[in-house]
């Protein structure tokens, strides 16, 4: 859910002055700490540096293993309960615009898909045989299947969304996905960041303090 507000925020939130916000790069291997809801403190280290996380695991699933096939992307195989079977595609369809935009080559095909979001509806313009054809499809939701490896047994287990963001890194801040949106300071109490997803059992996914920022002056118009 996204809320607007109503009037003008003032400078922070929850008392916090942006004067102690740390819009660094942070500092590898410095320590961190992560406020939780119990009041109690979780502490880790800065892993990586920033980068960006493309959708992946979060973008909507079509249901259908696509291969190069010229410059465009052919259907291999499709998981008979997904998005695209039920919408009527078949295997070996060769499918050529999205949205009315044809990419420039199969793995550009495959990048624009994933920018797409669970629940939202695209058209795809195929061939099949000697035939053009135009059908429409609603992404769905990936389903994951249990645990099965002991790594991936930890509390909470890892975010349903845990990519698709901007500008983020990486530590081994121990938040569990039911406690990610958590704050995360530097070892100067320094806000630097949102614990906003749990990527695995070792990786906790920060949120960079400069996108909180361009979000809440966003707000302020």
């Amino acid at each position: 859910m996204l809320l607007t507000a109503e009037k003008p925020l003032p400078v922070g939130f929850a008392g916090v002055s942006t004067t102690t916000w740390n819009m660094e790069e942070p500092m590898l291997c410095g320590f961190l700490y992560a406020q939780m809801d119990s009041g109690k403190q979780r502490r880790g280290i800065v892993s990586t540096g920033t980068f960006s996380m493309p959708p992946r695991f979060s973008a909507g699933y079509f249901g259908a293993k696509l291969v190069e096939q010229g410059d465009a992307v052919a259907i291999a195989f499709m998981d008979p309960q997904g998005p695209a079977a039920l919408s009527g595609f078949r295997n070996e369809d060769r499918l050529l615009e999205l949205n009315g935009v044809k990419p420039a080559d199969g793995p550009g095909f495959l990048m624009a898909l994933m920018q797409y979001k669970p629940h939202q509806t695209i058209r795809i313009s195929y061939q099949r045989g000697d035939s053009l054809l135009s059908r429409a499809v609603t992404l769905a939701e990936r389903v994951e299947g249990p645990a099965s490896h002991p790594a991936e047994m930890y509390p909470g287990g890892k975010s349903r969304r845990r990519d698709g963001f901007t500008k983020v890194w990486f530590s081994d801040l121990h938040v569990p996905s039911y406690a990610c949106g958590s704050p995360v300071f530097d070892e100067q109490g320094h806000f630097c960041g949102i614990a906003i997803a749990r990527y695995s059992r070792t990786a906790t996914v920060i949120l960079h303090v400069s996108q909180i920022a361009d979000w809440v002056n966003g707000l302020n118009g």
